[in-house]
């Protein structure tokens, strides 16, 4: 008799996905809506989540057959690791699901406040036909930073050489000799003063927390645009705006924000030099099934081959040192 494998997917997981789990004949599936059952949750071997769900203590408390938790996102930091581990319960995630996705919408990000695309919009729609207020700059030829070059990172830096600009980054963990693409690595400071572009692409930790504050904001060129698609608690918005009011760069394009979602009274939604999008890295139909598939595999090959997987840690796993 084959053992089944009880399965509680509670956040959002592609349709088709699903239906093929739900046709594997070891397996047991349901959907979980919040607030979660509790018999749901004491029967379940396996969850699958996304970063709306957070595995605590209090959860775990309410699992005690769980074995394997995957989350359908590039990050974990919605996952208490240390108390799954004294639990016993593998961990997983699926990084590489939102890479062409996360990396297209940095660089659109970064091309749209470099055109004034925001200010366009509103232009146009007030029925003004003044493109003279609207002088934009060329990629080509620019200098576009990057902090934290790891798969997102990376990725964007081939876009970049695409557009002809000359690509800096700052990635303490990384060795500049064992990449094959041509990048000037550099200290953090002088990637600010130095770029025109800069994007963030590294984890929310202790060290990455806040790290754009006053002093990095005033090292950057009075015409520079910061891009982040990361995480929003590296950036202190509130210095990041009275920054932006005093001149010292030219504009932002955030993804994510310290507090989500952004409430519709927050200045950022208010400033004309800032361009906000409501996390949509990853929401791609590509990225989307790429995800679900991959926890599904990742799933299977746990419980079917007792094959731990790959993405325990990212492969920039110094970054999650001091791990939020």
């Amino acid at each position: 008799m084959v053992a089944m494998i009880k399965i509680l997917v509670c956040d959002r997981f592609h349709p088709e996905v699903y239906l093929q789990l739900k046709t594997e004949p070891d397996c047991q599936v349901e959907k979980a809506f919040k607030p979660f059952n509790k018999e749901q949750l004491a029967n379940c071997q396996a969850l699958i989540i996304r970063s709306t769900t957070t595995i605590n203590k209090e959860l775990l408390d309410k699992c005690p057959q769980l074995k394997f938790v995957v989350s359908c996102t590039s990050g974990f930091n919605h996952i208490d690791i240390e108390e799954c581990q004294r639990r016993d319960i593998c961990v997983s995630y699926t990084p590489e699901a939102n890479l062409y996705s996360a990396s297209e919408l940095a660089f659109t990000l970064a091309l749209n406040a470099m055109k004034k695309f925001l200010a366009s919009q509103k232009h146009i729609k007030a029925g003004s036909w003044k493109r003279d207020q609207l002088l934009g700059t060329e990629a080509f030829g620019k200098s576009f930073g990057i902090v934290g070059f790891g798969r997102i990172g990376s990725q964007v830096a081939k876009i970049a050489k695409g557009f002809g600009m000359n690509v800096l980054a700052y990635d303490p963990y990384i060795q500049p000799e064992t990449l094959d693409q041509d990048v000037e690595f550099m200290g953090f400071e002088e990637l600010l003063r130095r770029s025109d572009i800069i994007s963030v692409h590294v984890p929310y930790t202790k060290r990455t927390k806040r790290m754009f504050r006053k002093n990095q904001f005033d090292s950057m060129q009075a015409h520079a645009v910061l891009v982040n698609c990361s995480r929003g608690n590296v950036i202190s918005e509130e210095e990041m705006l009275l920054a932006l009011e005093e001149g010292k760069f030219a504009g932002a394009a955030l993804d994510v924000f310290e507090k989500e979602p952004l409430p519709p009274e927050n200045a950022l939604v208010r400033s004309d030099k800032v361009i906000c999008t409501p996390h949509i890295g990853g929401c791609t139909e590509e990225g989307f099934m790429r995800g679900s598939q991959m926890a599904k595999d990742q799933l299977l090959d746990f419980f079917r081959n007792n094959k731990l997987p790959m993405q325990k840690l990212p492969p920039d796993a110094a970054w999650y040192e001091d791990h939020i």
